[in-house]
């Protein structure tokens, strides 16, 4: 694809993200951040494969972090009881 419509895709994706944002609890946001995800991961691998290592390793730093950060908040929803256990 041209270097343009690469710019235009971003450009709408981008939009979505920040227009979804505030409505975070539905599934256009998660499609919206997959997206983003997957244009970063994209766009660093074809940076790496270019021979620009560090550019792609940033956007691909960029894309691990925010998955492992959604990743991570999912994990507060669980609740840990604590066992009592009497002593005989």
């Amino acid at each position: 694809m041209p270097l343009e419509t690469w710019g235009w895709v971003w450009l709408v994706v981008g939009i979505v993200c920040v227009a979804i944002s505030l409505r975070h609890d539905c599934r256009l946001a998660d499609m919206a951040l997959y997206g983003d995800l997957g244009l970063h991961m994209l766009w660093g691998l074809s940076l790496m494969k270019a021979g620009i290592w560090l550019s792609g390793s940033w956007y691909l730093l960029f894309a691990g972090v925010i998955a492992y950060t959604v990743w991570r908040g999912s994990r507060a929803e669980l609740r840990i009881r604590e066992v009592r256990r009497d002593r005989i």
